[in-house]
């Protein structure tokens, strides 16, 4: 039987030819006592975006079964998500504990999911290597 993570991933894959090239996801922490943003991960894995109107807020699923997912989602408070502005910057998205997974998925809900608030008095500037 094949993996259903891996199934949503290729899924993920197909619908998300109908996004944008350039547009791109990270998974933040606040560095220490400061307003900056570290990179957890930026999730180049299978992932998938939409507004969830029952929540009122942008739901997040990644599809993954990478071993370091657990300790990535449990240091995440914000997601950087969006097409990279002429400033480098995409829209941000304040993660509440309790609006993100913090174990594996298991049986049919295959995805780790986090559900965001935009701050649209803030973004986040992509600092590349």
């Amino acid at each position: 039987m094949e993996d259903i993570t891996s199934e949503v991933a290729d899924a993920f894959a197909d619908v998300r030819d109908l996004f944008p090239d350039d547009v791109r996801i990270f998974l933040l922490k606040r560095a220490g006592q400061t307003e900056r943003l570290t990179v957890v991960r930026e999730v180049t894995e299978a992932w998938f975006v939409n507004y969830n109107n029952y929540r009122e807020q942008m739901q997040f699923e990644i599809a993954t079964n990478d071993a370091d997912m657990p300790n990535d989602a449990a240091q995440t408070s914000y997601i950087g998500y969006g097409v990279p502005n002429d400033a480098n910057q995409v829209d941000l998205y304040a993660i509440q504990d309790a609006s993100r997974d913090k174990v594996p998925p298991v049986g049919p809900s295959a995805t780790w999911k986090f559900f965001g608030l935009r701050q649209p008095e803030k973004r986040f500037t992509i600092e590349e290597p």
